[in-house]
């Protein structure tokens, strides 16, 4: 009975998950941080940020570019804090 009121949320309610991942690297001396998100909750966030129900990742249009709407909504949406030795580091992004 368990397994089949478990089966019915999941057919109302979808499970999705981002997966943020972050190395440090000591020769380098510095974080890579890969961040894996399904590309259609992402375009909905973007599309709701950016008030265009017809955006496309893929071909955004309008003069915008895919990097740059990504780029912009993560550096809005996404904030980490790296303390060293009691210290706040700054991040950096490429």
């Amino acid at each position: 009975m368990m397994s089949l009121l478990f089966s019915l949320v999941l057919w109302f309610h979808p499970i999705h998950l981002s997966i943020t991942e972050i190395e440090h690297n000591e020769k380098s001396k510095a974080l890579q941080v890969t961040m894996r998100i399904f590309i259609d909750d992402l375009e909905l966030s973007i599309r709701k940020k950016v008030k265009d129900e017809e955006l496309d990742l893929l071909e955004p249009g309008k003069g915008r570019t895919t990097d740059n709407l990504i780029k912009e909504y993560l550096s809005e949406t996404v904030r980490m804090k790296v303390r060293q030795e009691g210290r706040k580091i700054e991040l950096h992004r490429a």
